[in-house]
């Protein structure tokens, strides 16, 4: 049997759902509701989620070419420039001469950076397990990441950047097929 107002063939929706069951919706709220209480929780640190996601990844692969770094978060080089500029005049990190190309920079985690990567991470492990995810089970929150991974890649969102970020040439948007009703 088939539900009202969907056909699995087409994808044509013509029923609204309930108020406040809508997914986009219900996902649009969550993240901007988990977006400020994690940018206040990182406020206490003197840091922002966008420099977070930078200090992560030098944590996790220390030395990168300045340029690898801005292609791999997607942002441009302006962009990347102003986020080492911060974390560098708070001593948490640093550029260095690229070994293999003088014309390069590599960048570096600092041991004051390295401990505020330490202390952070707890701050954000603990808000995903003790807030977000409480009461689930381990496998509960599996599933949920399972689903969450899944709309991630039906929206065109490369894992472990934030589409925020990103300024450059992206997914198309989605559009309803040819001939539906928007």
């Amino acid at each position: 049997m088939q539900e009202t107002g969907s056909s699995p063939r087409t994808g044509a929706h013509t029923d609204l759902p309930p108020f406040g069951h809508a997914v986009g919706f219900l996902l649009a709220q969550l993240g901007f509701s988990i977006s400020r209480q994690f940018g206040g929780l990182l406020a206490g640190f003197g840091i922002e989620p966008r420099h977070f996601g930078l200090l992560r990844l030098l944590h996790a692969v220390e030395g990168l070419p300045q340029n690898v770094v801005a292609d791999r978060l997607q942002i441009p080089q302006s962009t990347l420039v102003s986020l080492i500029d911060h974390l560098e005049e708070r001593g948490l990190a640093e550029r260095r001469p690229d070994p293999h190309d003088r014309r390069a920079r590599t960048l570096h985690l600092t041991s004051s950076g390295a401990a505020l990567m330490a202390d952070s991470t707890r701050v954000a492990t603990e808000f995903e397990f003790d807030v977000i995810c409480a009461g689930f089970t381990p496998e509960e929150r599996s599933d949920l990441l399972n689903c969450l991974q899944r709309v991630a890649a039906n929206l065109g969102i490369t894992q472990g950047i934030h589409p925020g970020l990103h300024h450059g040439p992206g997914p198309v948007p989605w559009c309803p097929p040819e001939g539906a009703e928007p």
